[in-house]
């Protein structure tokens, strides 16, 4: 009987220092990091297909190579984002860039 209180004391003691490990870890490894708010807004109007037809990996990629550098709307479009006049006209906003002069068919 005794040893089965025993047991029973470890077990909980190890639980509640493996329980305090896990607490302590949370609070000393980075969470995860914030996008700039442009690749947010990107996001907002993508397809999150993550289909690489824009040659990127996933939209997050994608969202993020545009919001550094517009002009890589030029090459590499997103086909599911460049069909919606609207998103186009949102992303323009958002990037302060004209693309309706490299829009796609």
């Amino acid at each position: 009987m005794i040893e089965n209180i025993i047991l029973i004391l470890i077990s909980v003691a190890i639980a509640l220092i493996l329980a305090t490990l896990i607490i302590i870890l949370s609070i000393i490894l980075p969470n995860e990091r914030k996008k700039p708010k442009k690749v947010e807004e990107i996001l907002d109007i993508a397809p999150h297909r993550d289909c690489g037809a824009c040659s990127y990996p996933n939209c997050e990629a994608y969202a993020k190579a545009i919001s550094e550098d517009p002009s890589i709307i030029k090459k590499h479009k997103c086909p599911f984002m460049f069909k919606d006049s609207k998103k186009i006209d949102e992303l323009e906003k958002i990037l302060d860039y004209k693309i309706k002069n490299t829009k796609s068919n």
